[in-house]
């Protein structure tokens, strides 16, 4: 073979596989072809659907049109014919179309479908393959049985999981159990509906039941989501055991708060046996630490084996002053039998309870202040009426602003506050006194702390550099954030404030600019929506809150920006990332002919 006609194949093997690997190309254009099914698993006798979807992205220059889909057994052209579709579509750039074709899935397993289509651009057609696999399951409910150990009173259950693994809900299911071997005391239950892909757990109870391997006839009878009434008969096999751990119940985790008025233990009752239980209750045991059957008694119900629940008693509060000890009554059924026991609960009075405030902040917002944080109990007894207030003074607002409600905190507990502060005007740091009242075990407690505040550290930054774009999705607020004061801030965070024609985006609204040094400065990015057919200038408002000299600082500054005349929203210029194939694929045929032409002269 000649060097020539070499360097001409090289050529069009490059050509060739660059439409292979991005389909078919021609101009700028790029076809992308993508399949699939609907539904995932359908059920023998069921049709799948088979989506084939063709995209013309954008950044090409070519329309192309898609023209006969088919639905073929193997990639042969003679092959059996499942569906087609004949439509001829155009695929501008930009655009997506897509095909429904439906074959039918006769038997349960995993079949092969081929998608053979057609594209057309400028004159060519490129025939297109594609292989699709479907897995086919099984259209009854599947039935699973399980038997619950037995002891000496012959009762029991079974457990009967029903799975739905059509490709739709069933309707009325009804499912009948018979077996020569065991009682059922309710041989059947009713499901409304069952869902595609479902499961639900069914009990049936028996008696009269030795262990061993158990054989149970199920019929099952619904209806499927077209009408259909279908029957079917299942055998089922179950094994019962003998039981070696009977269920027994205890406590565990057992806390006890005094919270005022009366003490309430909680914790876990736990079966710790190897089968259920029935009608637990747990309820104080002596009658001079009850409050009354209603209140000292409480119900958990049933519990599988080794399972576990949380409850929650009250008690009287004890006349002792120092440590005793709570009789409590566990109550439950194992094996058909009805067993109690009584449980001692240790109680120790604590500390008083004891609030703490954390997190104090003074912010400024919109020219409005508040001091804010958050209340914890930092005892172990529950306190009451709790109030905070800023007192009346120079920087009250007076009781109906600067004071706030609470309530109740249990211990360990918090609860975020804020009161209305009146700020001073002079600069320099002034100490804010806060008072906090509660109530704990009937007497009213009372303390004062402070948080600092200084009036110089406000408006420390300002936004420098601002520009505002506009789109179809909103605006976008650039800039930078400069600290133009004279000391530090810190956790600056500049965010998409809102008002009539502005509100916050979606994303991109918050932006973290971190601490900012005297004369330091750092760009930032927010977004913002606009509102429907909002025209000529807006006003932008623009938070920006930072923490400096030990308080936080919310400040807003609005951006005013003028929209393009009869518009809500500027056109930004497109940008596409993707280099054009094509064009690539010419300067490499252009090198290529140059290279021959150079071999031809010499």
């Amino acid at each position: 073979m000649s060097r020539g006609r070499s360097l001409a194949l090289v050529a069009l093997l490059l050509c060739s596989a660059a439409a292979v690997a991005v389909g078919p190309a021609s101009g700028n254009g790029i076809v992308t072809v993508s399949t699939e099914t609907a539904p995932e698993r359908p059920a023998p006798g069921e049709n799948v659907t088979i989506t084939t979807t063709i995209t013309n992205p954008e950044g090409g220059s070519d329309t192309y049109s898609v023209g006969r889909i088919e639905i073929r057994e193997t990639d042969a052209d003679d092959s059996k014919l499942y569906n087609y579709s004949d439509d001829l579509t155009a695929v501008d750039v930009g655009e997506t179309v897509t095909r429904d074709l439906s074959a039918a899935v006769e038997e349960s397993g995993e079949h092969t479908f081929v998608v053979h289509m057609q594209l057309l651009s400028g004159g060519q057609v490129w025939n297109i393959e594609r292989t699709v696999t479907v897995t086919a399951g099984r259209a009854d409910p599947a039935l699973s049985l399980s038997g619950q150990p037995v002891g000496p009173s012959g009762e029991t259950a079974f457990t009967l999981n029903v799975s739905n693994p059509r490709s739709d809900a069933i309707r009325s299911l009804s499912i009948d159990l018979a077996s020569d071997s065991v009682t059922f005391d309710e041989d059947r239950r009713i499901v409304s509906q069952l869902g595609a892909g479902q499961t639900t757990t069914l009990q049936f109870p028996v008696s009269n039941v030795d262990p061993g391997t158990k054989t149970v006839t199920a019929d099952v009878e619904y209806t499927t989501a077209d009408g259909r009434f279908v029957s079917t008969t299942t055998e089922l096999g179950a094994s019962v055991d003998r039981i070696e751990n009977p269920g027994n119940v205890t406590l565990s985790g057992v806390e006890v708060r005094n919270v005022g008025s009366e003490l309430r233990i909680n914790g876990q009752v736990d079966n710790v046996g190897g089968t259920s239980v029935s009608s637990v209750s747990v309820a104080a045991a002596d009658e001079a630490d009850s409050l009354g059957e209603v209140q000292s008694r409480t119900f958990i119900g049933a519990i599988d084996a080794s399972g576990s629940t949380a409850f929650d008693l009250a008690v009287a509060t004890p006349s002792e002053s120092g440590a005793t000890t709570i009789p409590v009554a566990v109550s439950y059924r194992v094996d058909g039998e009805r067993v109690s026991r009584t449980l001692s609960v240790a109680y120790e009075p604590g500390s008083n309870g004891d609030v703490s405030l954390s997190g104090v902040d003074v912010v400024t917002r919109n020219g409005e202040s508040q001091i804010t944080g958050r209340a914890n109990n930092v005892g172990d007894t529950n306190v009451s009426s709790l109030r905070i207030a800023v007192p009346a003074d120079a920087y009250s607002l007076g009781e109906a602003q600067s004071r706030t409600f609470v309530g109740n905190l249990a211990p360990s507990a918090s609860q975020h506050f804020d009161v209305a502060v009146s700020l001073p005007d002079d600069a320099g740091p002034v100490s804010i006194p806060v008072a906090v009242s509660y109530r704990v075990d009937g007497e009213r407690v009372s303390q004062t702390t402070s948080v600092t505040y200084d009036a110089g550290s406000d408006r420390l930054l300002e936004l420098t550099g601002v520009r505002v774009e506009t789109d179809d999705n909103g605006v976008t607020v650039r800039g930078s954030v400069s600290n133009l004061g004279t000391a530090n801030a810190s956790a600056v965070v500049v965010s998409a404030g809102q008002n009539d024609a502005v509100s916050p985006a979606n994303a991109r609204t918050t932006y973290f600019v971190g601490p900012l040094d005297q004369s330091d400065f750092k760009s930032f990015r927010i977004d913002a929506r606009l509102a429907d057919n909002t025209t000529g200038t807006v006003s932008i408002p623009v938070e920006v809150s930072y923490r400096s000299n030990g308080q936080r600082v919310t400040q807003t500054i609005d951006v005013t920006h003028t929209l393009s005349s009869g518009q809500a929203t500027a056109e930004t210029a497109q940008r596409n990332s993707s280099a054009p194939i094509v064009p690539i694929i010419g300067v490499v045929l252009v090198v290529i002919v140059g290279a021959l032409g150079y071999y031809r002269y010499r």
